[in-house]
């Protein structure tokens, strides 16, 4: 349960980062 957890929250804020990135990327881009 602990490993799972860790996998989860760990690919949680992978999942976060690519969002944020991919969002800021494409406003640099449109603007």
């Amino acid at each position: 349960l602990v490993r799972r957890n860790s996998k989860s929250r760990m690919d949680l804020v992978a999942h976060c980062q690519i969002a944020y990135f991919t969002r800021f990327s494409r406003n640099h881009i449109w603007n």
